[in-house]
């Protein structure tokens, strides 16, 4: 498989999470409300475009073994990312159009990982692959999926 058809797997899967996300987004809550607070607006940015998770990644997981120059670049990368997420974040606050500001964060999204893969080495980008598919997996667990004990969130009556 080549860096590119990597690269266009990767936003492939992006786009699909983010699609889901959006679905989710708009269900209501148990009170019929739409869903606040950490887990909408703002904070959903955040989930769905994991700057300092994947940051903390790089630098510290002995898998990858990123050296001092590539973890640099990496960083550069991300700092212009994070600027942007920044300003995506305030326009969600702001009441922008909820649809236009998914697709701006699939794009930016996008573009975080082909900035970040352009630095790896072959095996480094299979490790990174590895630990984008867990994050995958570990988002889809959490949006009520895989919920351990099989009971209703809260645990109440």
């Amino acid at each position: 498989m080549t860096r590119g058809e990597r690269i266009t797997g990767i936003a492939l899967i992006a786009f699909i999470v983010l699609a889901l996300s959006v679905d989710a987004a708009a269900q209501p809550d148990r009170r019929g409300g739409r869903e606040r607070g950490r887990r909408g607006g703002a904070g959903r940015i955040r989930m769905m475009l994991p700057l300092e998770q994947t940051l903390s990644f790089l630098a510290f997981d002995g898998k990858i073994a990123l050296k001092d120059e590539q973890l640099v670049k990496v960083r550069n990368a991300l700092m212009e990312i994070h600027g942007k997420r920044a300003e995506l974040q305030n326009e969600m606050r702001d009441g922008a159009d909820r649809q236009k500001i998914m697709e701006k964060l699939g794009l930016l999204r996008s573009s975080m990982f082909e900035k970040v893969k352009a630095v790896l080495d072959d095996r480094q980008d299979k490790v990174l692959d590895g630990y984008l598919e867990r994050l995958r997996r570990g988002f889809q667990r959490g949006r009520g999926g895989g919920r351990r004990g099989g009971g209703p969130p809260g645990g109440g009556v």
